[in-house]
């Protein structure tokens, strides 16, 4: 199941956002994230939460999201080395 939630954050991470609409479809993947990591159990950090509600903020203002993106690519790493384990 790590796995699965780190291959949605990646694709989030990797998803570029122009246009509103690209907003509202990132928003709803990002739910379906949040909803995956509920429904098994996987916590998620305060971070990478704020991650997943502060699109909208990023896009008017880089700086804010680097500290997130960097601290959900190491959620993801984490991920992926616990489902290693």
């Amino acid at each position: 199941m790590e796995l699965v939630l780190a291959g949605m954050l990646e694709g989030l991470l990797s998803w570029s956002i122009e246009r509103n609409q690209d907003l509202s479809i990132w928003y709803a993947k990002a739910n379906e994230a949040e909803n995956f990591a509920a429904s098994n159990q996987i916590e998620l950090p305060e971070i990478v939460s704020h991650y997943l509600s502060d699109a909208d903020i990023r896009l008017k203002d880089f700086d804010y999201g680097k500290h997130q993106i960097e601290a959900v690519k190491e959620f993801i790493g984490n991920l992926t080395k616990s489902s290693n384990a």
